[in-house]
Parts: C-alpha cells; sequence; structure tokens
C-alpha cells in the first residue's frame, strides 16, 4: 500500500512539472506570436501557411490591413497548386515543380482573382516545414500585395512610350527638315559651282576663242585642200598624217575644254553602277604591253547618277593611267594599271593606280587646278573633269601619288537608299 502511494505522489509530482513546463511554453509562445504580430504591423507583408498537400491552413490577422481587396477567404481552404496555376505568370510552372520538390522559393510573383473579381498582384517567399523526423509538413511564408506597383510600373511604361512615340514623331520631322536642308544646301552647292563654272568658262573662251578654234578650221579647209591637189605623193604622206593627228589632238583639247566649261544641270537616274562599269570597261582599249587589272565586286550596288558625265569621268582619268605608262614612261619594263570598283560603307568606290613616274608634292597639289599641266600637249582639265563631276554627284576625289612610285586615283559616288544590298562579286583580268 505504501509503495501505491509514493507512486502517486511521483506522479502528481510529474504533473505538476509538466504543467509547469507547459504553461512556460505557453507563456513563449504567446511571446513569440505577439513578437511576431508586431513586426507583421510594422510591414506591408502578410505571413502564411500550407500544409502537406499545399493547402492555406493559416494566414496572419493583418492580411485585409496590408492588402486592397483581399480577404482570408480567398486563401483559407484553397489549394496553392490550383491558385498559381490559374494565375498567368510566366514561371508557374517552374514553381510548381520547386513546390512539388519541397524547394524554398523567393520573390515569386503572380496574379490573384479575389473574390470581388479583381485581379491582385502578389509577390510571395516560402521555404518547407518538416517535422523532428524530416517529414513534409507544408510551406511556411511571406506575402505582399504589390498591385500599386504593377499598375504604377505599368503607367510609367505607358508614359515612355508615349515619349517614344513623341521622340519617332520629332525624329520623322527631323529628317524631313534635314532633307529639306540637305536639298537647299545641294542648290546652293550647285549654284556655287555653276557660279565658278561661269567664271572659268569665261577665262576659257578667252584663251581659246580666237587662239585655237579659229586656226583649226582654217588648218582643217587648208589640209583638205591641199591634199586634195597633190593627190598620194610618198614624200608628203607623213607630213599630212601628222598634221591630221595635230588637228585631232586639238579637237580633243576643245572638246576636254567644252565638257568642264558646259557641264550643265545633272540628268540622274538610279543604276547598277556595278552592271554599268563592266559595259564601260570593255570598251577600253589598251595599249599593247600595258598589264591591265580590273576587279569589280559592285554588282548589284545602285547609285543616282549621270551616266554620259560619269563615263568622260571615268574614261578621262583611265586614260590619264594609260598616258602614264606609256608616253611618260617610254622605258618602264612592266606597265601596270589595276580599276577596281567597290561598295565601301555608304559610298561606292573607283580606283584607278598605275605605275608610272608619279608626281613631285608640288604638282600634286596643283593636279586639279583647271588649265595646269605639265605635259608639252594638252591644257590639264583631265583631273578637274572628273573631280567636278563627282563633287556634283555628291561623291568626290583623292589622289594619292609619289614621284617614282606611281599614282592612285580614289573617286567615290554615295549610294543610294535601294543600292545598299547584296553584292555579287566579278573579278576579271584583261591584258
Amino acid at each position: 500500500m505504501g509503495d501505491q502511494y509514493s507512486l502517486i505522489e511521483a506522479l502528481n509530482e510529474r504533473i505538476a512539472v509538466l504543467e509547469k513546463e507547459l504553461a512556460d511554453s505557453m507563456r513563449q509562445w504567446r511571446n513569440v506570436t505577439k513578437r511576431t504580430e508586431d513586426f507583421a504591423a510594422q510591414t506591408d507583408c502578410w505571413f502564411w501557411e500550407t500544409d502537406a498537400n499545399h493547402f492555406y491552413n493559416y494566414l496572419s490577422d493583418n492580411l485585409e490591413a496590408v492588402s486592397v481587396g483581399l480577404r482570408r477567404t480567398d486563401f483559407l481552404g484553397k489549394n496553392r497548386l490550383e491558385l498559381i496555376n490559374a494565375s498567368d505568370s510566366a514561371d508557374k510552372a517552374q514553381h510548381i515543380d520547386g513546390l512539388l520538390f519541397q524547394k524554398p522559393f523567393r520573390n515569386f510573383r503572380y496574379s490573384l482573382r479575389c473574390h470581388n473579381g479583381e485581379s491582385r498582384h502578389i509577390v510571395s517567399s516560402g521555404w518547407p516545414i518538416k517535422n523532428k523526423s524530416g517529414a513534409f509538413m507544408g510551406y511556411r511564408g511571406t506575402a505582399r500585395d504589390e498591385t500599386a506597383e504593377v499598375v504604377e510600373r505599368h503607367t510609367q511604361q505607358e508614359k515612355e512610350r508615349g515619349y517614344l512615340a513623341a521622340i519617332e514623331e520629332a525624329n520623322l520631322a527631323l529628317e524631313e527638315r534635314v532633307e529639306e536642308r540637305t536639298r537647299e544646301l545641294r542648290d546652293l552647292q550647285a549654284k556655287l559651282i555653276k557660279e565658278e563654272r561661269d567664271a572659268t568658262m569665261n577665262k576659257l573662251i578667252a584663251k581659246i576663242s580666237h587662239e585655237l578654234r579659229n586656226p583649226l578650221n582654217a588648218l582643217n579647209t587648208s589640209l583638205y585642200i591641199i591634199r586634195s591637189k597633190v593627190g598620194d605623193d610618198p614624200r608628203l604622206t607623213k607630213a599630212f598624217d601628222r598634221s591630221e593627228r595635230t588637228i585631232k589632238r586639238c579637237e580633243r583639247i576643245l572638246s576636254d575644254l567644252y565638257d568642264y566649261v558646259m557641264t550643265t544641270e545633272l540628268e540622274t537616274d538610279e543604276i547598277d553602277v556595278g552592271t554599268w562599269s563592266d559595259a564601260q570597261t570593255r570598251q577600253l582599249i589598251v595599249p599593247d604591253g600595258v598589264d591591265f587589272t580590273y576587279s569589280n565586286t559592285a554588282l548589284g550596288t545602285v547609285c543616282d547618277v549621270d551616266d554620259r558625265v560619269l563615263t568622260k569621268a571615268i574614261f578621262k582619268i583611265l586614260k590619264n593611267a594609260l598616258h602614264a605608262v606609256t608616253t611618260d614612261a617610254p622605258d618602264q619594263d612592266k606597265r601596270l594599271i589595276t580599276f577596281t570598283i567597290a561598295p565601301a560603307g555608304d559610298n561606292v568606290e573607283f580606283v584607278v593606280e598605275d605605275n608610272g613616274p608619279g608626281m613631285s608634292a608640288d604638282v600634286a597639289e596643283r593636279s586639279c587646278e583647271p588649265l595646269f599641266s605639265t605635259r608639252g600637249f594638252g591644257v590639264g582639265l583631265g583631273l578637274p573633269f572628273a573631280e567636278q563631276s563627282f563633287r556634283q554627284h555628291g561623291g568626290g576625289l583623292k589622289l594619292e601619288t609619289k614621284e617614282g612610285r606611281g599614282t592612285k586615283v580614289t573617286l567615290w559616288l554615295p549610294q543610294s537608299k535601294a543600292g545598299k544590298g547584296a553584292h555579287a562579286q566579278i573579278d576579271d583580268r584583261v591584258a
């Protein structure tokens, strides 16, 4: 009997200890709960928990205070997987896979249609809960209503799109203004060229009208009469031939002068300069002994040009090169000329290079001056005419030369918008 009383007394003591521990635990739990509630009250987040099957079983009391339009009934008793799957989140499939594999997540964003039919935007973080034995018990986490921020972002994006549209409209207006201004500048450039041409023309006409044209007509007439009178006298054949060559050279000079001073407004058309160059180059007569290399990678490149003027300009440069490796260098062993046409950015370049005697720095500096020439015959209008013609087209000319090292002339034209496409390639060698 005494043993039973002792056992009961021991049990009572154990119960009292357990009751005290339970009371302490409850106080601690209340303190933790109060602390958590205090923290929650100071944030715009609410706390949530789900069970092992992902059903919401807990929401902190501050949900309705920190959100707009959300109620506890929008979550409690509902399956988190189903809510996420019904949202329009782009990452929902990956997120659901993570939940099924019990992975923690952070700042997952999704939309939720609440009890009143409105869509709210929620950002949520969570971590898995496990018991002491490691069994999965559900998830615990925080969430925040970011609908106002999303709406603000969308509003800002709409404003930015409006700004971009306004900028685009302003850019279009600016482009139109630039095009208009460019036309004005081209008109002014054409006017300045015309004034310069007129001044040069007056000077040239005064120089040549009496000194060349009138005597040339008299020579032509006299030569014809003399040849008809003397017949085929072998002693005079060479003299007649020499006189005819001289007259032809004079005619070419007059033609060069006329081309330079009588340049009129361009009559342009969009042409494939690669195909055009092939056709023009085939007409070039290359003397024996000259190694002429032609390369064309501009097929399909379109430029707005006056092909009549451009043909004259290109041929004058090519003939200068042929003259440089023949007449100017009669004793030269190798006589090389390369003619290359190729796209270069927004332009197309025509490059003529020879291995003739080249020019000194002083001569090169004056080479594009009208009427300047170091040769015994001619008026020096090849380079000036080519430079003037390409400038009229919106391009230009660059001269690179060194005495004893040959000459390289680069001419360029702007491509038209239709010409900035693919370019075929052709590479021919003409001996």
